[in-house]
């Protein structure tokens, strides 16, 4: 069984993720960043989507 890195570990700790669900965020950021077409990174981007998803997750998920 592989371990699960420090970043899955306290994602899970702090907000009560499953796995599956860590998945799912991950993927919805991942087409919403796909979406903007950025061609290079974009760590405000980051920054942005990250609170983003924080927000959703105080809320009950995605609005």
């Amino acid at each position: 069984m592989k371990k699960k890195d420090e970043i899955t570990e306290l994602l899970q700790h702090l907000y009560g993720f499953s796995d599956e669900q860590l998945l799912q965020e991950f993927k919805a950021a991942e087409q919403e960043v796909k979406s903007e077409a950025s061609p290079q990174p974009d760590p405000e981007g980051f920054k942005r989507l990250w609170t983003k998803l924080i927000k959703e997750h105080e809320n009950g998920g995605p609005q």
